[in-house]
């Protein structure tokens, strides 16, 4: 199974902006819901602590 370049590179944009929505989406839903980002400062504060 061969592709031609312009097969290719549909595919390879395709797959591109597929995975770059899918971390968007992820990264709004942690950073809305959850907080996730200000959570990895504070286990690392703890951690140094002990």
């Amino acid at each position: 199974m061969k592709l031609s370049n312009r097969a290719a590179a549909g595919w390879a944009i395709a797959v591109f902006v597929v995975i770059g929505l899918v971390l968007l989406l992820i990264g709004v839903l942690e950073g809305s819901d959850t907080g996730s980002q200000q959570k990895p400062p504070v286990n690392r504060s703890l951690g140094s602590v002990r």
